[in-house]
């Protein structure tokens, strides 16, 4: 079972490798918000033993990713990215949630926060431009299939007590 954690763990770099290339920076987050999950994370022995190539690109992909500075790293890749690109959408959720979270819709004297319209309108005209450009890519159907029939029934603390069993503390 170990060689095999090992090699599902070197195959989600790969396909993490595969998302990059497509620019699906939305793909990537959800992969690399799995490996910093508390059930992997805490998995050394399996994670140790990833090639030395996958250790380096999965850092990579954490750099690449980090909400460090407000994700700046991210955001700045993310506005030289030629389209088409599938973009982080909870970076931009997160972002119009403090908008609206820290402005207020009115002014003194009852006037309209137009400031406030101002900035909710450059996220959305940022989200738009992501979606001017289509992918070239035609689906497959078995693929397709087997995302939608993905289930995950077991709660966090289940995957934790989970990775427990497969690597003990010491």
């Amino acid at each position: 079972w170990y060689q095999r954690r090992v090699r599902v763990m070197e195959h989600m770099i790969k396909i993490l490798l595969a998302l990059r290339e497509l620019n699906n920076f939305n793909g990537m987050m959800m992969i690399i918000s799995c490996f910093l999950s508390a059930p992997i994370t805490r998995l050394k022995k399996t994670l140790d033993s990833l090639s030395s190539q996958s250790k380096k690109a999965l850092q990579e992909f954490f750099d690449m990713l980090s909400s460090n500075k407000n994700h700046k790293v991210y955001r700045d890749l993310l506005h030289t990215t030629l389209p088409p690109l599938v973009p982080h959408l909870g970076l931009f959720l997160t972002d119009m949630f403090f908008i609206e979270q820290g402005n207020s819709d009115t002014l003194k004297g009852n006037l309209i926060n137009f400031k406030k319209s101002i900035l909710i309108g450059r996220v959305i005209k940022e989200i738009q431009s992501y979606q001017q450009s289509p992918y070239n890519l035609w689906p497959i159907e078995v693929i397709q299939e087997f995302i939608r029939n993905l289930k995950c029934d077991k709660s966090d603390e289940e995957l934790f007590n989970m990775s427990l069993v497969i690597e003990p503390r010491k």
